[in-house]
């Protein structure tokens, strides 16, 4: 038997040692490795992407939200569901809320803020869902801080409540649009976005109003810094701010873009309707192949690879990097043998 392989092996190799251009056997077809077509091509050697990989998160609710620190996740969504991951299996947590829960913000595992309609406000201590007086009535939609007395909440009618550690007081947005996504690259730095297109930005003092250009509603906004920060919404639309006005940039989609996160300024990802998620690479932004067409809300990730969105009918996908393209002598044997 091992005479045989050494002969086969050698008609593989040939008389340099080296294997031929053309493999023996059927050749692997990669574009269905990456979720493609077989009719797209490939570049021989080139990168393909990871599939996204379903987790069974035992829900069939709408999940809106996800965030989390290190192997922790926290994802919220509809009628008060709260799931954390703890690294193998998804938990069920009770929120103490039945409302919509839109936002999640993770400071720590064992401090963690949810926001949703009603005014409802809920928190984590790492033992227990408490609520919180949030002091409005009003359907609240995004939610970041940077330290447990320095959290921001945007909601309906221009809402925006900040939490000092110890009680939520409302702030004048200068708006009353619709307010989605909020993020902040400091105290003095923070960006809002709504509908109309409406940005303001906080300096510390006053939040004062931004020109988009556009009329777009944009559902979110995060930034690598205060310089280079990304806002998408409404039929594909993503706009980058460079420090001292915002543009619109191409998309490669009109579906509408629901949640953004990145790990750094060239490793973004965008989430949307008709299960779209996006990519940043620093220079241009390209679909990924999500295999699923449900509507996808939450994206967040702890690094570039381990990143998890959510999703209608309990849809939560998990990211591991990209898989480069493999072409090895042995797997050629292999095949050889299989046929």
């Amino acid at each position: 038997m091992l005479f045989c392989l050494l002969v086969i092996l050698g008609l593989i190799l040939g008389p340099s040692g080296v294997a031929p251009a053309k493999a023996v056997g059927p050749a692997p077809d990669p574009a269905r490795a990456a979720g493609r077509s077989s009719g797209e091509a490939v570049t021989p050697g080139a990168a393909i992407q990871a599939p996204w990989l379903p987790l069974d998160a035992g829900t069939s609710q709408l999940l809106i939200a996800v965030g989390g620190e290190a192997d922790t996740v926290f994802v919220v969504g509809a009628a008060g569901t709260a799931l954390r991951w703890w690294g193998t299996v998804w938990e069920a947590m009770d929120s103490r809320s039945i409302d919509h829960l839109e936002g999640v913000w993770v400071i720590s595992a064992s401090d963690v803020f949810a926001v949703g309609s009603s005014g409802d406000i809920v928190h984590f201590n790492g033992t227990r869902w408490q609520h919180m007086e949030s002091g409005s009535p009003e359907f609240l939609r995004g939610v970041w801080g940077n330290a447990r007395d320095n959290v921001y909440v945007s909601g309906t009618r221009g809402t925006l409540i900040h939490f000092d550690g110890s009680r939520w007081n409302a702030e004048s947005s200068g708006s009353g649009r619709r307010l989605y996504g909020v993020w902040g690259a400091a105290d003095n730095d923070i960006f809002v976005v709504g509908d109309q297109g409406t940005i303001v930005h906080f300096d510390g003092t006053a939040w004062t109003p931004m020109n988009s250009g556009g009329r777009a509603a944009l559902r979110t906004v995060w930034g690598a810094v205060g310089n280079d920060v990304f806002a998408a919404g409404s039929d594909g639309v993503i706009l980058h701010y460079d420090g001292t006005v915002w543009v619109r940039v191409p998309s490669g989609t009109a579906e509408h873009l629901l949640r953004m996160w990145g790990s750094a300024a060239d490793d973004v990802f965008a989430v949307g309707t008709q299960g779209t998620i996006l990519h940043y690479d620093g220079a241009a932004w390209q679909v990924m192949q999500s295999g699923t067409t449900t509507s996808l809300q939450g994206v967040w990730g702890s690094t570039a690879d381990n990143v998890f969105v959510v999703g209608e009918a309990g849809t939560v996908l998990h990211y591991t990097g990209i898989v480069p393209v493999q072409d090895t002598t042995w797997g050629r044997v292999k095949d050889l043998f299989s046929n």
